[in-house]
């Protein structure tokens, strides 16, 4: 049965907005159109860089922040959930977390942005940080989709670049910020092949429709409305799948990959790709094993990349060029996907969220703690919710996994904490460097 994007989670107003993207949004059997209005559940996740240590989620209409520092839109850190600061009669019908910035689409099609404004991810804001939403553009080009990028040093925290991407109301893609995806990398990331950073959006294609962008670490993909994927940056481990013989080359702007079709969202984790058809399947290809086995590939059958020169046959050998497409089972089609540094979730169409990958912090949400010999879940497996919770959203922290249910409830489960940052929002101030949160566990 073929199934198409629908909307979910954020009340929006305006034919503009309607498009998958909002937070995040769900997948319907075909011949159920996607309503002209999302459901006003007013719940919600955004979609979100796996190198965060802030996150955000929207509950009964009010966006909460927790974290680290300025980037959490609270006014400062905070160990628990806060409602961000909003602008005097401001609606945010989308919003993409980054690493170290967020920026949020209101209800006229204007970005606004905060965190910290590294090379001018913020926009006119320059390098300054930012604590609660100011605007980054007010024109009369107005945009249905926004993704932020960008590389974070989360073994000490420091901030090293951040980069921007927007989707205008006729679907054509413009970036600002950074042009190089990190600290000591030379990767063109911006998508017009410049080697200058700037803080103005530029337009950086014409005349493809595109509906949904994710940025990654030096790497970045958009999707069209008709389900191609077009991707740009760092190839390393193979993450652009744009060939099936593996090279280090930089991809200066968006090219089409040949193997991904009908795809509806693109997910970045550390090293590894992930996506959803409009089947409900998952795919995946890049670097199939961040820590041991070939976890990654959640039981999907692949072939490691060719490589054309000797030097590149380590890295080719651990990764896979061509994306494979990951056994769902029983399972019911998967609506959304969203990645960190070492795992992945889905989430279905029931309500459920699965998992595979790194489970060093109990990053799964099954109750299982991955060893020092073996971190890893090696197939989709379901995280524990309570009985009777429905997932409405999920989204990807660095080392776990954070959801909001159907009535509201905003739930998080993995790492506790890092560099005095508690990741799951639950108020507590001390916790062991290894702690780890088993299931998933309701902060609000």
């Amino acid at each position: 049965m073929a199934i198409v994007a629908a909307l979910g989670m954020v009340a929006v107003t305006g034919a503009d907005f309607t498009d998958r993207g909002q937070f995040n949004y769900r997948v319907t059997a075909e011949g159920s159109p996607p309503p002209t209005t999302p459901p006003a559940t007013g719940n919600g996740v955004p979609s979100q860089n796996f190198s965060n240590r802030h996150s955000l989620a929207r509950s009964k209409n009010v966006l909460y922040g927790w974290g680290g520092g300025v980037t959490t839109g609270t006014g400062a850190g905070s160990q628990s959930l806060l409602p961000v600061v909003m602008p005097s009669g401001t609606t945010f019908t989308e919003i993409a977390a980054g690493p170290s910035h967020n920026l949020a689409i209101d209800q006229n099609g204007d970005i606004w942005g905060w965190g910290n404004g590294l090379q001018g991810a913020l926009g006119p804001a320059g390098n300054t940080a930012v604590s609660t939403p100011i605007k980054v553009t007010a024109t009369s080009t107005k945009f249905r989709k926004v993704a932020a990028g960008g590389y974070v040093n989360l073994g000490n925290g420091s901030v090293n670049t951040g980069t921007s991407f927007a989707i205008d109301t006729n679907g054509n893609l413009w970036s600002w910020g950074s042009w190089n995806g990190g600290m000591s990398t030379a990767w063109t990331v911006l998508g017009d092949g410049s080697r200058a950073s700037r803080s103005t959006p530029r337009q950086i294609t014409t005349g493809i429709d595109f509906v949904d962008v994710a940025a990654g670490w030096e790497k970045n993909a958009a999707v069209t409305r008709d389900g191609y994927v077009y991707t740009w940056g760092s190839n390393h481990y193979a993450s652009l799948a744009l060939s099936d013989t593996y090279s280090t080359s930089a991809v200066p702007t968006p090219t089409r990959s040949p193997y991904l079709k009908n795809i509806v969202k693109v997910a970045f984790g550390g090293r590894t790709a992930y996506a959803i058809d409009g089947e409900g399947f998952a795919w995946v290809w890049g670097n199939k094993s961040p820590t041991l086995g070939a976890s990654t590939l959640g039981g999907a059958s692949a072939t490691d990349c060719k490589w054309s020169s000797s030097s590149e046959q380590t890295t080719a050998s651990a990764a896979v060029c061509v994306p494979a497409r990951v056994p769902r089972g029983s399972n019911p089609p998967y609506t959304d996907i969203s990645a960190g540094e070492s795992n992945v979730y889905v989430l279905d169409a029931a309500g459920a969220v699965w998992s595979w990958g790194g489970n060093r912090f109990g990053n799964t949400g099954d109750g299982t703690l991955g060893t020092i010999a073996n971190r890893d879940t090696l197939v989709p497996t379901k995280a524990i919710f309570p009985a009777g919770i429905k997932v409405e959203a999920v989204v990807a922290a660095y080392f776990g996994g954070v959801a909001v249910d159907t009535t509201g409830g905003v739930w998080t489960w993995g790492r506790v904490g890092m560099t005095g940052t508690n990741l799951l929002g639950d108020g507590r101030n001390t916790w062991g460097d290894q702690d780890g949160q088993l299931t998933p566990k309701k902060v609000k």
